[in-house]
């Protein structure tokens, strides 16, 4: 699986880099057909005293499907383990959708909904 990580202005530290790496190579497990994964940590920056929020953008490609996910928190390990957890909950989704067979109306349909 093809994998890129990094920053819009916003320095990617290894230990961010790393932790990022082996949260994202964890959905290998869930999803044969996972191609690549992109992912971009950027800065949302807010007016007045509430602190700034580190954002976890990710782009993932399934055998020619995209899923979008982004998370936004005060500390950027928590928004990579809720961006980890989104996109779980989408691929499981994906897989039943694609497994079963006893599916009933418009399974095309479904599916689109799901990963757009």
């Amino acid at each position: 699986m093809d994998s890129s990580i990094s920053g819009h202005h916003v320095d990617v530290t290894p230990a961010m880099r790393l932790y990022a790496e082996t949260r994202i190579m964890s959905l290998k497990r869930r999803c044969e057909k996972l191609v690549s994964a992109d992912v971009t940590f950027t800065i949302e920056r807010r007016v007045g005293k509430s602190p700034d929020r580190q954002k976890v953008c990710a782009k993932f490609v399934l055998a020619g499907k995209e899923m979008h996910a982004s998370h936004a928190d005060e500390d950027a390990y928590v928004a990579i383990d809720k961006l980890r957890e989104k996109v779980a909950r989408c691929i499981n989704r994906y897989n039943g959708l694609r497994n079963n067979h006893h599916r009933h109306g418009c399974p095309k349909r479904e599916l689109a909904r799901v990963l757009h």
